[in-house]
């Protein structure tokens, strides 16, 4: 049975969904701001519209690249760090959704950007380099809360 929230093997969403939020909203700034520098359309809804194909596109790839790599047949060390395949719904569904509410908050919040420019290099560098492997946090949550 799949859980709302816990480990990326059994859950929907896990602690990992707040990266993708804020990649969402970086993603999308990054992709407004190519926007207007090549001068493409500027009516809103195409603009949406692109910048959610974008934005889904470069998910599907990562979501790729990712699942080779928690198997191991991509680059085999870093199989441990990853702590095995993500449930296919988190894959498919979950960490594209709140990939998108990420593109939607930084649409409407716009200087908000920096912020999520931070907080993702600082959770980015403290999951890897200072945790030791990807669902630590999500692990000491659980253990500390009894989840």
């Amino acid at each position: 049975m799949i859980q709302i929230f816990g480990h990326k093997t059994l859950a929907l969403f896990d602690i990992w969904t707040i990266e993708h939020f804020i990649s969402g909203a970086n993603i999308g700034f990054f992709v407004s701001y190519l926007r207007s520098k090549m001068q493409l359309s500027s009516d809103r809804r195409t603009v949406i519209v692109l910048n959610i194909c974008f934005l889904l596109i470069i998910e599907l790839f990562w979501e790729i690249f990712e699942h080779y790599v928690e198997l191991g047949l991509v680059i085999p060390s870093w199989q441990y760090w990853f702590q095995g395949p993500e449930h296919f719904l988190n894959r498919i569904i979950s960490d594209p959704a709140i990939t998108l509410l990420g593109l939607y908050f930084i649409i409407e919040f716009p200087r908000s950007r920096i912020f999520c420019s931070i907080f993702s290099c600082v959770w980015l560098f403290f999951h890897i380099v200072i945790f030791p492997h990807s669902m630590y946090l999500q692990d000491y949550i659980v253990k500390y809360f009894n989840l």
